[in-house]
């Protein structure tokens, strides 16, 4: 979870911060001489020593019958709290401002206080939340109905969105809110159909219509600017418009050189070029201009766009994606957007086809290990909440280090926000400063952590593996198994103690059967399924034909199978290779460093330890869990259990795990008994 550029030394900073805020000032208990030193610490960016004497200042208050002063410190106090990433505090502030006596604040701080706590919790991902704070807003601008219905379909929400949208539609007569409302609800309509009245092609006339109206508005260049960027990324979910997007991106670009706005003149470039041209110059240029600026991952989004630029060829396309992956590893958001999604996973298919088609096995391990890797610092960020004390005992390390997971993870989504908004630019400075400190002290922190928590404390320093190291995890008769997939082609790379091999399928992917959809689609086989011998005709038949003979075939000589995929594939279910004829133990991880930790640490001390489930589909529990909580049994479900068959299963399991510590060997022997039952139940981990 390293940040980019950072080659300076953590030291502990509270005791500068505890100095600065009262040395050689006779009168420095005061509230407002701290306050006063509190806003030149602000002015000079030096910000933790700001809030030092802010929290020294307020403890002096009466916040009972607040007076002024007092008032404008906290805001100001709570607004250092959200720059510089400290979500808990500047909630907790927010809550201590809201709750003072009424008529204590003006209507437009309410409306900050609200503003800005939809924004935090947005950078969180809790989008729900972000868009419910916005409801406490008296008759709300359109802008912020805007934002709040952004809030509610990423968020998943798409009939709230739809409703929200659909009222600015109706009501509005600004085309630059029209243009908005309407490319939402084009949005909504293609992430849920049916639930807008009006079919895609229809909005998309609509939005081009009011293209005229929005561009020869003489004023108001930035708003004109996102409301066509806006237009032009609904637009593109049509082949048919794709042009007029093009156009309204390349129109939007005049604008924003016309107005000044470098950063935004540098990602339109980047769009407009994306849309449709797709020249390779352009990415290069814009990949250097975001790596110039510090923003890695945008820079992994241009390097994924220059490697399906024609013009390139095979080694630079090889070169660009393989940067790309390292750029956006440790700076990836929490909570990307579908189209940053797609880029990734076409990213990795085109790098697994340039490889496979060589044959060139350390790279493959390389970009296998790059991906999960990315996925496995999302999974620890996204569920830091699960890093908690089971006893009642509080534990002041971990809460620290779950609370500055939260703050970095924060922190790394704002910046990928300024590159969704085209803008916000001003902050990157103080948010890579955050994130570098922020960094810094879990640093300090896992040293102290590896003492109670060592398996949690490699994985939080998320060091890369190599793949020697991964066979000196390995016993003799395990072999790990990780699903390579392109556009076409479908292998498996098998990894033994002593030996490498790439596994080729029988059947290439095509446009009936894409490598991007199957593994939703065997989940939804196989949940919806009473038995794996009830998929017949579907995508399970198909895939059994492809890799279940390779997959036997490469197995043959091991007792125990690991499974290693960013997306749980059922190949425990395969004749020869998890069956319970097979004899064979069959477990999954996410990534090689998972299996690299928990081999490392196999003997932990003893303690008490659970049993708990995870769907499938779950991208992050299982991992995040196994990693916090080694010790704990975890087990993937390929279907929907009620909670009673789950505290049914637990027993069952528990009472086979009497005679075995191994999660893997008590499953074994309950599909053995009853394979019809258990066929949905996997175990994660490397038991």
């Amino acid at each position: 979870m390293s940040i980019r550029r950072t080659g300076r030394l953590f030291v502990p900073f509270f005791l500068f911060i505890l100095a600065s805020c009262s040395s050689g000032i006779e009168d420095a208990g005061l509230p407002q001489e701290l306050y006063r030193q509190a806003r030149e610490h602000s002015r000079k960016g030096e910000y933790r020593q700001a809030l030092s004497c802010y929290a020294r200042g307020l403890e002096g208050e009466d916040l009972s019958h607040p007076s002024l002063e007092a008032v404008v410190a906290l805001n100001e106090k709570r607004s250092l709290e959200g720059l510089t990433g400290s979500y808990a505090e500047a909630f907790t502030t927010t809550a201590l401002l809201s709750g003072l006596p009424e008529g204590t604040l003006t209507d437009s701080l309410r409306n900050a206080l609200l503003l800005d706590r939809s924004r935090w919790l947005g950078e969180l991902g809790r989008l729900k939340e972000a868009a419910d704070a916005l409801d406490g807003l008296r008759s709300p601008l359109p802008e912020v109905q805007l934002e709040q219905a952004s809030y509610a379909l990423r968020g998943g929400f798409i009939d709230r969105a739809e409703g929200i949208y659909r009222g600015l539609v109706d009501s509005e007569r600004d085309p630059i809110i029209q243009m908005h409302a309407w490319s939402g609800l084009m949005q909504c309509g293609a992430r849920r159909p049916g639930v807008v009245e009006n079919d895609l092609l229809e909005m998309a006339r609509k939005i081009v219509a009011l293209s005229g109206r929005v561009m020869s508005t003489k004023e108001r260049p930035v708003e004109r600017v996102q409301a066509l960027r806006h237009a032009a990324s609904s637009l593109q979910l049509t082949q048919k418009h794709r042009r007029d997007a093009s156009f309204l991106l390349f129109r939007a670009l005049s604008i924003a050189g016309e107005a000044g706005r470098p950063f935004l003149e540098e990602v339109l470039r980047l769009e407009s070029n994306a849309a449709i041209v797709r020249k390779e110059e352009p990415f290069r240029e814009s990949a250097s201009y975001f790596d110039m600026k510090n923003m890695p991952y945008a820079e992994a989004m241009a390097l994924f766009m220059l490697s399906g630029s024609d013009g390139v060829d095979p080694e630079e396309m090889t070169k660009a994606l393989q940067g790309g992956f390292i750029a956006a590893r440790d700076a990836a958001p929490l909570w990307p957007r579908p189209w940053m999604r797609q880029l990734e996973t076409q990213a990795l298919f085109r790098l697994n086809g340039l490889l496979l088609t060589n044959s060139r096995i350390f790279e493959i391990f390389d970009a296998a290990q790059q991906s999960s890797m990315l996925n496995l610092s999302r999974a620890l960020l996204r569920r830091a909440d699960l890093f908690s004390p089971k006893g009642a005992e509080p534990d002041s390390v971990m809460a620290e280090v779950r609370t500055l997971l939260q703050d970095m993870g924060g922190l790394r989504q704002r910046k990928v926000e300024m590159l969704v908004n085209a803008g916000g630019e001003e902050r990157r400075r103080v948010t890579d400063r955050s994130l570098n400190m922020k960094h810094g002290r879990l640093l300090e922190l896992l040293s102290t952590l590896r003492a109670s928590h060592p398996v949690a404390a490699e994985a939080l320093s998320l060091n890369p593996v190599t793949l020697r190291t991964v066979q000196h995890a390995l016993k003799d008769d395990e072999v790990a198994v990780a699903p390579v997939f392109s556009d076409s082609l479908a292998a498996l790379l098998v990894i033994g103690r002593r030996s490498v091999q790439i596994a080729s399928s029988r059947l290439p992917f095509d446009s009936e059967h894409p490598a991007a959809a199957i593994a939703s689609r065997l989940h939804r086989e196989l949940a919806a399924s009473a038995s794996p011998e009830a998929m017949r005709g579907g995508e399970w038949e198909w895939f059994t034909r492809s890799m279940e003979g390779p997959a036997r075939d490469a197995v043959k000589n091991y007792r125990r199978v690991i499974v290693v995929s960013d997306a749980l594939l059922p190949l425990h279910l395969w004749s020869g290779v998890g069956d319970p004829a097979s004899g064979r133990q069959v477990s999954f991880l996410r990534s090689f460093r998972e299996l690299v930790i928990l081999r490392a640490n196999a003997a932990l001390p003893p303690a008490a330890s659970e049993i708990c489930f995870y769907g499938a589909e779950d991208h992050d529990g299982a991992a995040a869990h196994k990693m916090y909580f080694p010790r704990d049994r975890v087990f993937v479900l390929w279907k929907a259990y009620g909670d009673e068959d789950l505290e049914a299963m637990k027993r069952e399991i528990g009472e086979s795990m009497q005679e075995t510590v191994s999660g893997a060997a008590a499953l074994q022997a309950l599909r053995r008994d009853d394979p019809q039952k258990w066929a949905a139940v996997s175990v994660y981990g490397a038991q």
